[in-house]
């Protein structure tokens, strides 16, 4: 009977102790890993695009969710879905900003600073020139950007309500302000289209012709679609000749080229040396090569609503007459060729 006791009593202990293990296993694996954790639940988005600046809906582009509390990592997601696109996301403050492709679609500009919303910069990149000489820019050759559109929405509020149900709210009307479950964006355009247009006496004489503009902008900053500082010299590849009516010797040359601008640095100083506008002018006697400097910083009409830049040089470049190379066409050459050093001669202005 004694023998009895003993091992009723040793399988109660045996029990008990059993018990209070599986309990403290339970009691740590909930201090570990809690089955819910407020904010990160992902929640459902729906971002709204508007393409309307890129004149229609580019092939793919890029959603960045930057969150207000600097301790936590942007989201980045690039779909093709690009009008209507549903990301997930943890509750939180964001700003949203979207651009067209992804960063490794472009081919003249390279992007940097992608960890933070203020330092997301689109960098052109270099293009060599062999009759360009480094000594005479400011800043490097670089190629024209490719066409970028940029939006973004500011303080926009994503939290969880009951199981996986989306409220996106402004910051400014978190407390009783309508919830909506969707954010509108609209980029806009980043690059600017430029014309430069010199006036040109002695029209007639000119076979070909190539420039450059030195003291533009050599990146931008997509959160703005504003210049940074840094410089960059544009080659001008393209060129048309207007002749006047009635008077075939005298008209204008009209270049166009796209940029980021000008630099942060000039917008508030348009001085005269702050972009030089280099042109050389082959002769129809396809010998004579006449290089002409002109300090344009202060002809640069840039509009930024519009995102224009006007260089009108109105005072007249006079060319001299020469007699045209026997057997070649005297027409215009828009083409460009491989040209021998120039010969510096001087010509009015």
């Amino acid at each position: 009977m004694q023998n009895r006791q003993i091992r009723t009593k040793s399988v109660k202990d045996v029990m008990t102790a059993m018990l209070t293990a599986v309990l403290a296993v339970a009691v740590t694996s909930c201090d570990l890993r809690p089955l819910y954790i407020e904010g990160e639940t992902p929640v459902e988005v729906l971002v709204l695009t508007d393409w309307t600046q890129l004149g229609g809906d580019p092939t793919g582009s890029t959603i960045c969710f930057y969150p207000e509390d600097q301790g936590k990592t942007p989201l980045t997601f690039k779909t093709n879905s690009v009008t209507r696109t549903v990301v997930n996301v943890p509750s939180g403050y964001y700003t949203v900003q979207v651009f067209n492709r992804t960063v490794d679609e472009f081919g003249t500009m390279r992007f940097t600073g992608m960890e933070s919303l203020s330092t997301v910069r689109a960098i052109l990149e270099e293009k060599l020139f062999s009759w360009v000489g480094r000594a005479d820019t400011v800043g490097r050759t670089v190629y024209e950007p490719e066409e970028i559109v940029v939006g973004r929405a500011d303080h926009f509020y994503v939290r969880t309500i009951g199981e996986r149900t989306t409220s996106l709210r402004t910051k400014a009307d978190s407390g009783s302000g309508m919830e909506i479950d969707s954010v509108q964006v609209t980029p806009q355009r980043v690059r600017y289209a430029g014309t430069v247009s010199v006036r040109i006496h002695g029209i007639h004489n000119i076979r070909s012709m190539r420039a450059y503009l030195t003291g533009m902008a050599g990146e931008a900053y997509l959160a703005t679609r504003s210049a940074g500082e840094t410089l960059a010299t544009h080659v001008l590849e393209s060129w048309r000749l207007d002749r006047d009516t009635g008077d075939y010797t005298k008209g204008w040359v009209r270049g166009e080229f796209h940029c980021f601008g000008l630099p942060d640095q000039y917008k508030g100083d348009r001085r005269a040396e702050n972009n030089r506008l280099v042109l050389e002018f082959r002769l129809v006697d396809n010998k004579t090569v006449i290089r002409r400097i002109v300090e344009a910083g202060a002809m640069v009409d840039q509009n930024e609503a519009e995102r224009t830049d006007n260089i009108v040089v109105e005072t007249a470049i006079v060319l001299p007459d020469v007699k045209p190379e026997e057997g070649s066409e005297s027409g215009f050459d828009v083409t460009f060729t491989d040209w021998d050093d120039p010969i510096d001669i001087p010509v009015g202005i």
